[in-house]
């Protein structure tokens, strides 16, 4: 899974992919009845999310591919993003660093 620094466009509504492999092996992990959930926040700290939590969607469990369809709000922001995952146990795992991992939010500068 590959994550990093998101670039969005208010108004915008994107659709984030991700594929879940093993660092040991580089196949895919299974997430058949995992569930996901993104959200967006100024800091970590912060009781206000910039965008509220999203339930992702599985797209091919066997393959480890799920994602997220985000509507980007009016208001640019910059803050942190997490995506957890609930493995059924339950078990919660964040897929993000600690604080988690840098988020933009710019109006469309080209219309």
């Amino acid at each position: 899974m590959s994550l990093g620094k998101l670039v969005l466009v208010t108004g915008d509504t994107v659709t984030l992919q991700y594929q879940l492999v093993s660092a040991e092996t580089g196949f895919p992990i299974d997430i058949t009845g995992n569930t996901f959930i993104f959200a967006a926040k100024l800091n970590p700290s912060e009781a206000t999310f910039i965008i509220d939590p999203i339930a992702g969607s599985i797209d091919d469990a066997a393959s480890g591919k799920f994602s997220f369809e985000v509507l980007v709000p009016d208001d640019p922001d910059d803050g942190v993003y997490e995506i957890e995952m609930t493995v059924p146990g339950p078990k919660i795992t964040t897929l993000t660093p600690g604080g988690g991992l840098p988020i933009s939010i710019s109006q469309e500068i080209i219309t």
